[in-house]
């Protein structure tokens, strides 16, 4: 760790991206799980975010729990909207296109509906709110537990 991050002084959260690279792909996941206390050091749990390289040697394990807890109705109101708009595909929230081993995926927004919350609308339910009725927590490529929204193909950039 010392190699890759040039650093005289290294933390928990250079050791731990360096060790599971996989589910630890940042500086920043990796700080998230210690902050969490996902990572034990000979078997404690650490959750200083600021806590120093524990020694050569010493055992490291990080603790992966993949959340799939869902807005009580959430799967039923999914189904609702959906039916409502049976006569207009373009109007339904649907997977496009999925890969979830790479942790991405193309989902239908339909019109009208806000993507994330906002400040003057946050009783609405928005299409963030709805993603993880129809898609599983990504297993590879980030820390995040849930589906979230990234960018709009519709939209300039």
């Amino acid at each position: 760790a010392e190699h890759t991050f040039a650093r005289k002084k290294l933390f928990l959260l250079h050791v731990a991206s360096a060790a599971f690279p996989l589910h630890l792909p940042t500086l920043s996941a990796a700080r998230a799980a210690v902050k969490r206390g996902s990572i034990s050091v000979d078997g404690l749990c650490v959750s200083s975010g600021t806590a120093v390289a524990p020694p050569l040697g010493a055992h490291l394990s990080l603790r992966v729990v993949a959340e799939r807890r869902l807005q009580r109705g959430l799967g039923q109101k999914l189904q609702e909207w959906n039916s409502d708009r049976s006569n207009k595909p373009e109007a339904q929230m649907r997977i496009l296109f999925e890969d979830n081993n790479v942790g991405w995926a193309v989902v239908n927004k339909p019109p009208h509906m806000q993507s994330t919350p906002c400040g003057f609308r946050k009783e609405n339910l928005v299409f963030e709110a709805y993603l993880p009725a129809l898609l599983p927590p990504p297993r590879n490529g980030t820390a995040r537990a849930r589906p979230t929204v990234c960018h709009r193909l519709d939209f300039r950039v």
